[in-house]
Formats: structure tokens, C-alpha cells, sequence
């Protein structure tokens, strides 16, 4: 299987065909210290606006560091070019968050995809 290498990390799980983004946890790489690199794609159905600054999405117990962590919303309204809004994210004390002040445009439904080493294998 095709592997990348950047700034000393190296990434697998790449093929021709392009990159298999999946809800269930998988193994795309080797972390600095050798740790395994898993990912996983979460959706959210159904977010609010909020006048709170950031909205707990889920609670995780085996992760020891996120290492990224990017996604978007999808808009029902419409208001938003494309239909999607792109959200700020955060990993505090296990729980991802995403910051749900700026958001004016209704509800929808976010999807993230973290990458993350484990607390144990």
C-alpha cells in the first residue's frame, strides 16, 4: 500500500483510487514517537445554534493525542455557499467541541474526521 512521508510522520492508507475516509476507526499511519495513527469520521445530525461559545460533539476515553481534526457543517437553509459552513473545532479534556456561537444560520448536520493516537492499542 502507498505511504506518505511529511515532516517525519508517515501516513498510509492512501491507494490509487484516493483516500478511504470511514466511520469505523482505522490505522492510516505512524505517529513521531511510533505511536499508531488512527482515524475516524463522525457525523452529527441535527446541530443548533447556540449562544454558548463552544458545543460538546462527543466524549471519547482512549485517546492520547488528537493530532488533526477538520470537518464542516451542512446547512438545510441554504444560506451558506455550497451549502456548507465551515466550523472551528477543539479537543479539550476528552470531548471534541465545535464552536457554535458564529453560527446563524440554523440547524445541520457536522462531520469531522479526527486523527488520533491511542491510550492503548
Amino acid at each position: 500500500m502507498p505511504k506518505l512521508i511529511q515532516n517525519g510522520i508517515t501516513y498510509t492508507g492512501f491507494s490509487a483510487s484516493g483516500h478511504n475516509y470511514s466511520t469505523s476507526e482505522q490505522p492510516v499511519g505512524t505517529w513521531t514517537d511510533g505511536s499508531v495513527i488512527y482515524e475516524k469520521t463522525c457525523t452529527y445530525p441535527n446541530i443548533t445554534q447556540t449562544p454558548s461559545n463552544w458545543v460538546d460533539l462527543e466524549t471519547f476515553s482512549n485517546i492520547s493525542q488528537m493530532i488533526s481534526i477538520e470537518g464542516f457543517m451542512d446547512i438545510s437553509n441554504g444560506q451558506r455557499n455550497g451549502n456548507q459552513y465551515y466550523v472551528r473545532f477543539v479537543f479539550q479534556n476528552n470531548i471534541l467541541k465545535f464552536y457554535g456561537k458564529e453560527l446563524s444560520a440554523g440547524l445541520g448536520n457536522i462531520t469531522v474526521t479526527i486523527r488520533y493516537t491511542k491510550t492503548s492499542s
